[in-house]
């Protein structure tokens, strides 16, 4: 099945709380999404975190400069390949 929903997390330094945010999406029991994570040159371990945490069930796109907040934001609509988007940001909690 095509997913029809992008879920987009844009990130920056997110180590922090992105066990809890991903953990939340991953377990959601729904029909299959694309999880695209957007990582705006983090200097800790966030993207190492999303690889052992997601795997292959997120696309990781680490942006090649900094873009800032609204920047990142747009990125990961622009990175989407669906046609509906779900931005849910590094500190949110999906229950």
């Amino acid at each position: 099945m095509t997913p029809k929903l992008t879920v987009a997390v844009p990130t920056f330094n997110g180590e922090a709380h992105l066990p809890e945010a991903l953990s939340g999406i991953l377990n959601q029991d729904c029909p299959p999404f694309d999880l695209l994570v957007c990582d705006d040159q983090s200097d800790d371990g966030t993207v190492a975190l999303v690889r052992a945490l997601a795997g292959d069930r997120a696309r990781i796109e680490v942006n090649p400069e900094r873009l800032g907040l609204a920047g990142n934001w747009n990125r990961c609509i622009a990175l989407a390949r669906t046609p509906w988007v779900a931005v849910f940001h590094q500190d949110d909690v999906m229950r």
